[in-house]
């Protein structure tokens, strides 16, 4: 599943592995089907990002551009999965604002 996060400034991600703390597009990894990161929906039908033991609740919003994954394949593109929310990261507790 791929899908885009707003990252607002407040966040920061382990430099080691994203080498950037602006960085606006988060990227899963999966190695043998784990990941430290990780898109979770709740009963409730909430959506959250876990990073590690960190939980940041996140709220959709539809895209106006039509956005989409491909894998090339010579001189052919193919559409595997399309975009159609991005994801922003509510403001926390302490009050910081997006």
């Amino acid at each position: 599943m791929y899908f885009l996060v707003k990252k607002p400034t407040w966040l920061v991600f382990d430099p080691n592995e994203y080498c950037d703390e602006e960085v606006r597009m988060l990227q899963v990894r999966h190695k043998d089907g784990v990941s430290n990161t990780k898109l979770v929906k709740f009963e409730d039908g909430t959506w959250y990002l876990k990073n590690g033991s960190q939980m940041f609740a996140l709220k959709s919003v539809g895209m106006k551009r039509r956005t989409g994954v491909g894998m090339q394949s010579g001189k052919m593109v193919e559409i595997k999965e399309v975009v159609d929310k991005k994801w922003f990261i509510k403001a926390n507790d302490t009050g910081e604002s997006l």
